[in-house]
């Protein structure tokens, strides 16, 4: 909710506030149903204004942070949001491609964080400069599946709900999200071929591994600023002269709730969860090693 805020009002929140939306979910409000609330206040509306009219004039590459669920993207799109406004900019305020329909202004927006697939380069008709943040692929899928247990919006609750990873590990249905899902949200990078609604977790999948590493390594190859969770602060380093934003030190959490430590995990659980993500550790290896080659790349 906090990133609500600051993302798309440019401000933190009172109390009051965060309650009336609290309270909103609790009586069966959902995620979109707060976003629309705050896309519709006359708040944003005027504060778009503002932000457009500091635009006008500008031409530049579109900034695109492609977020992979569950890799702090909450975090660094409000992190994104705060540099953009500092520098003139401004942050697409939608998430999905559907959302790129619903803004007649859509195109004129410098930055860009979400979940839009390979499509957006294609429907902003100009260049963009991309980043992205890896996670630990065991890691990834305990977040993952903790955020769709206690989350009754998501598609994902209703497979998954009281059910722990112990039970869930080889039921057919869930496989979508615990076995490499990085490397499917990279493929689908390729427009056209592998578009990742974010609410549908498997979808015509290589079901080739080979195939399914080459797609994803083809698309981490073109993104310009790599870097892993773990290692964030020399991520935010490199995007931050990369995409000529200030240093804020401050990257905050969000949309983030209790996940079960690994240590917790049985071992063979533990064991079984690495096997099924070997394509993603094969990226997340190499996510480790290409950040200075990126900035390198960016700078030059």
């Amino acid at each position: 909710m906090r990133s609500c805020y600051e993302s798309m009002l440019g401000r933190r929140p009172n109390p009051p506030e965060l309650k009336h939306h609290v309270d909103a979910m609790m009586a069966g409000a959902s995620e979109r149903d707060v976003l629309d609330a705050f896309l519709r206040s006359d708040e944003f509306s005027v504060r778009q204004c503002r932000l457009k009219q500091n635009a006008e004039g500008k031409t530049e590459i579109a900034s695109y942070f492609v977020h992979i669920p569950k890799t702090a993207g909450m975090s660094v799109k409000r992190w994104i949001a705060r540099g953009a406004e500092a520098t003139g900019g401004r942050l697409f305020p939608g998430a999905f491609m559907e959302d790129l329909f619903n803004f007649e202004d859509a195109r004129s927006y410098s930055h860009f964080a979400g979940h839009f697939g390979g499509f957006l380069a294609p429907y902003l008709r100009r260049p963009i400069r991309s980043a992205t943040l890896l996670r630990d692929p065991v890691q990834r899928v305990i977040s993952h599946h903790a955020h769709g247990a206690r989350d009754p919006n998501l598609p994902l609750h209703a497979i998954i709900k009281g059910r722990s990873l112990e039970h869930v590990i080889n039921d057919s249905s869930a496989r979508g999200y615990l076995e490499n899902f990085q490397a499917k949200f990279l493929a689908a990078l390729d427009f056209g071929r592998y578009l990742l609604p974010h609410e549908i977790h498997d979808i015509s999948w290589p079901k080739n591994d080979h195939d399914l590493l080459h797609a994803a390594e083809q698309n981490l190859e073109a993104i310009d600023v790599i870097g892993v969770l773990e290692d964030v602060d020399t991520f935010l380093d490199r995007l931050a002269v990369a995409w000529k934003l200030p240093r804020i030190d401050d990257l905050g959490v969000e949309n983030s709730g209790y996940n079960r430590p690994l240590r917790e995990l049985a071992p063979e659980v533990a064991d079984r969860l690495r096997e099924m993500n070997a394509i993603d550790y094969i990226l997340y290896d190499r996510a480790r090693s290409l950040p200075g080659r990126a900035l390198a790349r960016k700078s030059s």
